[in-house]
């Protein structure tokens, strides 16, 4: 059974973020197969989006991306000190090229979810069909 693989990062609040954070999964490439880190990277690049567009945060505070690849499943947690979100938001609309991050997320990961203290963490797990 192969060791778990981690990928940790602080990302600026900038327009640079998700792609950042696409990068930093790359590593997983050799332990992840290609379509869970492909649904992986889609969701993490939508979260990260989500935190820099939404959050409100000032240029010194920090996006936290943690991403555990274990061998039944991927867990990942971006997390930010911004006001989030208590509850998803309503179906996005069709006509709007926006608004779909946490559908996508909702449709994809088996499971997820949104915490708030005195940060947000927004969550989600895949599993890992084949085990491996």
């Amino acid at each position: 059974m192969p060791a778990n693989s981690t990928v940790q990062l602080r990302l600026a609040p900038s327009r640079l973020a998700p792609a950042a954070a696409r990068d930093a999964l790359a590593r997983l490439g050799e332990s992840v197969e290609d379509q869970t880190l492909e649904s992986t990277t889609l969701l993490v690049s939508e979260l990260v989006t989500n935190a820099v567009r939404h959050a409100g945060l000032r240029g010194d505070e920090w996006i936290e991306l943690w991403v555990e690849a274990r061998p039944d499943r991927v867990s990942v947690r971006v997390t930010d000190p911004g006001n989030g979100i208590s509850r998803p938001p309503p179906m996005p609309r069709a006509e709007r090229p926006t608004g779909w991050g946490l559908f996508l997320v909702g449709e994809i990961a088996d499971r997820w979810g949104i915490e708030r203290d005195d940060h947000t963490r927004v969550w989600f797990e895949i599993d890992r069909g084949n085990g491996s």
